[in-house]
């Protein structure tokens, strides 16, 4: 028995690209080095960009430096420092806002199912083109400046990360932002997401998913700025709709965003083969602001089918969804392409 071992290279470079039909042509570029180190530590550089050839400029996107440290103070516990600057455009919310932030975090392990991070992020953002009647405080327009303390706490106890069958996955998102953070709004944030999956044979499986989030300001603001409301309808959420167009509306029609989201989602899933996977979905859901909390409860619902390649480093799929309770001016079906498990 012959055995030859290779130490594996301490510089990589992947890219990729591909279209998509709101954005444009994706572009996706990484470059991760441990070469300066030698000890574990490593610089990332990333870029995923997409180009709109019609305008003659990127869409949306972001490029980033990612420096890890993956042991520190000679504990379990990883720094992860990110500095980013992303664009996001009215294609798929009501404003444009371009964003440069830092990010300094710590990530701890808990057991081998669980994790745990705590982080301080410092963003300046430019919010332009923002319809009047979604305006409704001070830090919904113009340059504003955020400074937050935040983290994860997640549990994840199904069989396999990649291609699971069975077992249950919570998260809890946290962030608190106040001008003794260096912030010039005031608001904290929850958000929780647990999912689950349950065999009921052989190749027939129930899975379902519950989102809430729960956010609010205080002090000298109103409001949570318009940028760090939550969002819901799309691939992701409320898959009958177009992506964040449910929950409150202005005066002129445009997405409000909201302070409270609820968000159920449940499939039925068929193994057709070892491979692929088929199902039927059903997904419901709302959002409000503190000042109409009733509203959250008037929910909107979409069902549909779907089906998933199980690769080896995930499902790829495509959904059909179709509104239940479908309003004016409202797709009547929605196509969404899907990467990854959402359960």
């Amino acid at each position: 028995l012959l055995v030859r071992l290779k130490e594996r290279e301490l510089k990589s470079i992947i890219v990729g690209g591909g279209a998509n039909s709101i954005f444009g042509a994706h572009i996706f570029g990484e470059i991760e080095d441990k070469r300066f180190f030698a000890d574990g530590r490593k610089i990332t550089t990333r870029a995923d960009l997409y180009f709109d050839s019609g305008q003659g400029e990127i869409s949306q996107g972001v490029a980033s430096i990612l420096y890890t440290h993956p042991e520190v103070w000679n504990s379990r516990a990883s720094l992860f420092s990110d500095l980013r600057f992303q664009k996001l455009t009215s294609l798929t919310q009501e404003f444009n806002v371009e964003r440069l932030s830092s990010t300094n975090s710590l990530n701890f392990p808990l057991s081998s199912s669980a994790t745990t991070s705590l982080g301080y992020t410092l963003s300046s953002e430019a919010i332009t083109d923002v319809p009047n009647d979604v305006r409704l405080g001070n830090y919904d327009a113009g340059s504003v400046l955020f400074g937050f303390i935040g983290g994860t706490t997640n549990f994840d106890f199904r069989d396999q990360p990649l291609r699971p069958h069975s077992g249950v996955t919570t998260s809890l998102d946290y962030k608190l932002a106040d001008p003794m953070l260096l912030s010039q709004p005031s608001f904290y944030m929850l958000n929780s997401r647990t999912t689950g999956l349950l065999p009921l044979t052989d190749r027939l499986t129930f899975a379902g998913a519950t989102r809430w989030g729960w956010a609010d300001s205080f002090r000298n603001n109103e409001i949570v700025p318009i940028s760090q409301r939550f969002y819901l309808g799309g691939r992701l959420t409320v898959r009958g709709f177009r992506e964040n167009s449910l929950g409150p509306r202005g005066s002129a029609g445009h997405v409000i965003g909201g302070e409270v989201v609820q968000n159920n989602s449940f499939e039925l899933q068929y193994l057709a083969t070892n491979d692929i996977e088929t199902h039927i979905f059903w997904d419901t859901g709302n959002m409000a602001l503190q000042s109409n909390i009733s509203e959250l409860f008037h929910y909107r619902t979409s069902a549909g089918i779907g089906t998933r390649y199980l690769s080896p480093i995930g499902p790829i799929g495509f959904d059909l969804g179709f509104p239940l309770d479908e309003r004016k001016g409202e797709p009547s079906v929605r196509v969404h392409f899907n990467i990854g498990s959402q359960f």
